[in-house]
């Protein structure tokens, strides 16, 4: 039996063009994901702090739930309830989630220094260690390839450029959002593929 989903308080306009939006996702738009999170990330944030009260926590929900809201639009179900209601309940389970893991997830930090490592390829210092390091530059070499090419090209603006968000948004003409959308996604993937590296 599914759960109640938590009440949308948007007006019916509102919430005609947050199903519009999101038909457009299962259509593969990432420029309505883009709208999409510019409506919606105050809102999801909120939920995220009141569940685990720290802003770094947070704002990893947020990245999650819009990860979530891509790869999943094709599940939403606007007959179950409105498009508000799913983004909260998405941002609410990841929030509760995460409150209940004694562990964290990879932070953005620790995936930029094993990634600028290899992508250095800084030597070690034994032959054990030279092939230590050559596997584990190889699984994140091969979790870069498997991004989309926008992608890969906003991580690499980020990491080697040093690029802030609104530089990147200028040099490739893209919006802001779009530029945020894509660094999101992309770590989200590259956390998800690059996980059992944090067990070595």
């Amino acid at each position: 039996m599914s759960q109640p989903q938590p009440p949308d308080d948007r007006s019916a306009a509102e919430t005609e063009i947050d199903t519009l939006l999101i038909g457009r996702i299962q259509c593969g738009d990432e420029s309505a994901l883009s709208q999409l999170y510019d409506r919606w990330v105050d809102r999801v944030y909120s939920v995220a702090a009141h569940v685990l009260g720290a802003s770094d926590e947070a704002d990893h929900v947020v990245e999650r739930t819009f990860s979530k809201i891509w790869k999943d639009a094709g599940r939403y179900d606007p007959e179950r309830g409105s498009a508000g209601a799913w983004i909260v309940t998405i941002a609410r389970s990841f929030a509760l989630t995460l409150q209940r893991s004694e562990g964290r997830r990879m932070r953005h930090d620790e995936l930029r220094t094993r990634y600028l490592t290899h992508e250095g390829a800084i030597s070690a210092t034994s032959p054990l260690q030279n092939m230590e390091a050559s596997e584990e530059g190889a699984l994140i070499q091969g979790a870069m390839s498997r991004l989309p090419a926008d992608q890969q090209r906003v991580v690499r603006m980020t990491f080697f450029e040093g690029l802030s968000q609104a530089e990147i948004s200028d040099q490739l003409g893209v919006p802001l959002g779009t530029v945020k959308t894509r660094v999101r996604l992309a770590f989200a993937k590259l956390r998800d593929s690059l996980a059992g590296l944090r067990s070595r």
